[in-house]
């Protein structure tokens, strides 16, 4: 009689730890552990999972355990992942970054890099942007990824120190014959700067310039670099005046028997290219014995000491009506030439009135004088007794409303 016995194997494995421990790590996990199980038949069993090394960011891990009879059993196991290192520095301190003008992509100090505990070598990166044209910090960041950030900072150093240097060495003279003003003024000079490029001149020395001087030109970079450059000015006036001269008749004072002229009395438009300074006649006094035609130089000087010389005729008339006046013309002086006693004949409307007598020597010095009614006679005596030189004299008559009415040479012997 046959019997059939069945084996029927209906148990799953049983896990030797109910509970698996969590697991850690700050990047990620390389290797596994499998956990075991424990089954009523094959008795341990190895667990085994899908889930493959390495492991990078939390996950859970699903166990299966088989006993090969068709009863399986799956157990969890949680990976936490948990990156909470921030980069380090590879430098500890970083090296100040100096410049004359600017930090551009041509000196820009290259990133610094920091290495992550799971990343590695982490390169930094910042918001400072270039050119760079003043002293600053730059603040390098370094990011993980992981939410782990580690800052440094570097300096940035701009200090220009060098000045501008001059296009030209040396400045040419600037020379003019009068002055240099806005219409012959050198064009202000340029010096090229290691930062700023082209720099033009400035000076303090004021328009017109009128006498030989030195310019001082300055170039600033705005920078605290200064540069100064000179260049010579020199006035040379190297042409005379041009002198006109015009002929003028003057008349002596009725009074003091003098006249005067001046320079400009006598100038007839002299010019000079620069600025005439002075116009002197010589001679410039007359008197008396300077009656009739005068040979009278005038100098033009000008304000270089350059001297032209030119030629005028003064004419010197007697006071008031230029030259012997006889208003009335039968006034009659005689002797002529006198010695002692002048004796003057006045006419006849004349009677009554009180005359002045007046004679003056060569210079316009009064002599004598003498008041007198005239009289029936109309003869009028003047003593000269007292009158010692010899010479030229000039008689003055004038009525009681002192009009002239005589003027005349006299000769004393």
């Amino acid at each position: 009689q046959d019997q059939t016995v069945t084996i029927n194997d209906s148990t799953v494995p049983v896990p030797d730890v109910m509970t698996l421990a969590m697991l850690s790590a700050q990047c990620e996990i390389t290797t596994l552990t499998a956990p075991t199980a424990t089954d009523n038949c094959i008795g341990s069993v190895t667990g085994t999972t899908t889930t493959t090394t390495p492991i990078t960011s939390s996950t859970t891990i699903t166990w299966t355990y088989d006993d090969g009879n068709g009863n399986i059993a799956t157990q969890t196991q949680n990976v936490i992942i948990d990156d909470t290192m921030a980069p380090v520095a590879d430098i500890a301190t970083l090296a100040d970054v100096t410049a004359q003008c600017e930090v551009n992509a041509s000196n820009a100090p290259v990133a610094p890099t920091a290495t992550d505990n799971c990343n590695g070598t982490i390169t930094a990166t910042t918001t400072t942007s270039l050119p760079i044209t003043s002293s600053t910090i730059i603040t390098w960041t370094y990011d993980d990824g992981n939410g782990n950030i580690a800052t440094q900072t570097q300096n940035v150093i701009i200090d220009d120190t060098m000045a501008p240097v001059a296009d030209v060495a040396t400045l040419a003279d600037v020379t003019a014959q009068c002055e240099v003003n806005a219409s012959n003024a050198p064009a202000a000079p340029t010096a090229t700067d290691n930062c700023n490029g082209t720099i033009t001149a400035t000076t303090t020395t004021s328009l017109p310039i009128t006498s030989s001087t030195t310019i001082t030109w300055t170039y600033d970079d705005g920078n605290g670099n200064i540069a100064t450059q000179t260049q010579n000015v020199v006035i040379d006036d190297t042409i005379a005046p041009t002198c006109s001269a015009m002929d003028i008749t003057v008349q002596l004072d009725a009074i003091t028997g003098m006249a005067s002229i001046t320079g400009a009395d006598i100038d007839n438009g002299s010019t000079d290219n620069c600025e005439i300074a002075t116009l002197t006649a010589t001679p410039n006094t007359f008197d008396f014995s300077n009656i009739g035609s005068n040979n009278v130089i005038l100098t033009v000087t000008d304000t270089n000491g350059l001297v032209s010389m030119c030629n005028a005729v003064v004419t010197v008339e007697n006071p008031t009506l230029g030259g012997d006046s006889n208003t009335i013309n039968d006034i009659k002086i005689y002797p002529n030439p006198f010695n002692e006693v002048l004796h003057i004949n006045m006419p006849q409307n004349y009677i009554g009135d009180q005359i002045q007598i007046e004679l003056f020597d060569i210079r316009g010095r009064l002599v004598t004088r003498l008041f007198k009614t005239v009289s029936e006679n109309r003869n009028v005596t003047l003593k000269t007794i007292n009158i010692i030189d010899e010479g030229a004299y000039f008689i003055k008559i004038m009525n009681d409303n002192s009009k002239d009415l005589f003027f005349k040479q006299l000769l004393k012997k």
